[in-house]
C-alpha cells in the first residue's frame, strides 16, 4: 500500500484534475463531509481553502492519496474506504476537518484521493503537515494491519531526510514563548538541553545528533535564545541524549512487534503462503537495529561530562 501526501492551494485546479476521467477507468465521489455543497467537489474544495486568507499561510489543502495492491483494492468498501481516511487524518492532525474522497480506478486498480482543509477553525491557525513521511508510514502500517492487506516493508526514505535547522526555525518562529518552543520541539522530537562547553544551548535531534541550539534557529543570536529559555531548568545534554535513546529504542521494538504481528495476521488468513526470502531479510535487519540501539543506549551511560 502506499501512503503519502501534502499541503498545496489551487483548489479550482485540484478539483479540475480530480473529476479528469482522462487517464482513469472510472471516477466516483466518495463523499464530502463538512462542507456546505457536499454533492459539489469543486465549491467544496474552494470553500476549504478560503479560510486560509484567514491566516498568514498560503496553502490552505491537505492533499493525501491512499492506494492499496490492485487486488486488495478491488475489494474495498465504501465504509473500507472512510476507515482508511479516518486512520489518515488521526496520522496527520487532521480529525474533526472538513474533507472530500475522490476514488479513482486505474488500469483496474481503485486508489483514494482525500482533500482535508487545513485551517482550524477552535484554533484559527492551520494544522501543520510538514515533513510527514514516517507518520505516513504509520498510518499505512495501520491500515494494512486492519484489513488484513500484505504488510509493505518499512524503509527509510533517505530523498526526505529531515533539515533541522528548517524545522527548528519554523518551531521558533511558530512559538510564542520558550515553554511552548521546547513543548513543540519536543512534539517532533527533539530535546533542549543545557550545554556543558562555550556552546550553552544544544538541542539532540530524533537521529540522536547534538546539535548547537542557536545555530540551527535562523536570525536568533545567543541573546535571543537567552532571553526566552534562559530561565527554564533545561536537562543536560549528557541526560537528553540518554533520553533520546530510550525513546529510538522503544520505537524500534514498537515497529519490531508491528511487523510481526502484520505477518502473523497474514500468515494466519493465508496459511498457503511460506515466509519468503524478502520477509526474513526485514526481520533480520530489524533484530540489528535493535541491538544497535541497544549498544548505543549502553555507550551513552558511560558518558562523561
Amino acid at each position: 500500500m502506499i501512503v503519502k501526501g501534502k499541503s498545496r492551494g489551487d483548489a479550482v485546479q485540484l478539483a479540475n484534475y480530480l473529476l479528469d476521467k482522462r487517464d482513469n477507468d472510472q471516477v466516483r465521489l466518495l463523499g464530502i463531509r463538512g462542507t456546505a455543497t457536499p454533492n459539489d467537489l469543486k465549491r467544496s474544495l474552494i470553500e476549504m481553502e478560503l479560510t486560509v486568507e484567514l491566516t498568514d499561510g498560503k496553502l490552505g489543502l491537505h492533499h493525501g492519496q491512499i492506494a492499496p495492491r490492485a487486488h486488495e483494492s478491488l475489494t474495498m468498501t465504501d465504509d473500507d474506504w472512510w476507515k482508511c481516511v479516518e486512520i489518515y487524518a488521526k496520522h496527520n492532525d487532521l480529525e474533526g476537518q472538513k474533507v472530500a474522497v475522490e476514488l479513482h480506478q486505474k488500469n483496474g486498480a481503485w486508489h483514494a484521493h482525500t482533500v482535508f482543509e487545513r485551517y482550524d477553525h477552535t484554533t484559527g491557525s492551520l494544522r501543520r503537515d510538514s515533513y510527514n513521511y514516517y507518520s505516513n508510514n504509520q498510518a499505512r502500517a495501520e491500515m494494512e494491519k486492519h484489513f488484513g492487506h500484505e504488510p509493505t516493508p518499512w524503509r527509510r526514505d533517505k530523498t526526505h531526510e529531515v533539515d533541522h535547522k528548517k524545522t527548528l526555525s519554523e518551531i521558533w518562529d511558530f512559538s510564542k514563548n520558550g515553554i511552548e518552543f521546547i513543548e513543540h520541539a519536543e512534539a517532533l522530537g527533539y530535546e533542549v538541553a543545557k550545554g556543558l562547553d562555550r556552546r550553552p544551548y544544544k538541542v539532540i535531534t530524533p537521529d540522536r545528533k547534538s546539535l548547537d541550539l542557536v545555530k540551527q534557529l535562523e536570525g536568533a543570536k545567543t541573546a535571543d535564545v537567552r532571553r526566552q529559555i534562559g530561565d527554564i531548568d533545561l536537562q543536560t545534554e549528557a541526560e537528553a541524549l540518554r533520553k533520546v535513546a530510550v525513546e529510538k529504542r522503544d520505537e524500534i521494538d514498537r515497529k519490531r512487534q508491528e511487523f510481526i504481528d502484520n505477518f502473523k495476521s497474514n500468515e494466519d488468513r493465508h496459511p498457503e503462503k511460506k515466509p519468503s526470502s524478502d520477509l526474513d531479510d526485514i526481520a533480520a535487519e530489524m533484530e540489528r537495529l535493535l541491538k544497535e540501539a541497544r549498544e548505543r543506549e549502553g555507550r551513552d551511560r558511560r558518558y562523561r561530562y
